[in-house]
């Protein structure tokens, strides 16, 4: 039986400013859509689906801010490993 043996090298590039300043953009957003949901509820009478809709955004934002910090700390891990 013949055995075959293959070697990969990954090369992997984490530009640390592109990263920052990536993760300041999306905590922006984060910021201005907490902001827009505060200045929904401080009028009395707004929408319900609004506010579905910008929790649901808000959501969202979250959810990729946690996934690419993730991904950039994995990036760091592998990196020192």
């Amino acid at each position: 039986m013949a055995r075959n043996q293959q070697t990969f090298e990954t090369i992997v590039t984490l530009n640390a400013q592109s990263a920052q300043d990536e993760l300041k953009k999306m905590k922006q957003n984060l910021d201005d859509l907490k902001k827009k949901k505060q200045d929904l509820l401080d009028t009395k009478n707004y929408n319900p689906s609004d506010l579905r809709n910008i929790n649901k955004e808000i959501r969202q934002s979250q959810s990729e801010l946690k996934a690419y910090n993730s991904k950039v700390k994995e990036t760091i891990d592998v990196q020192n490993a």
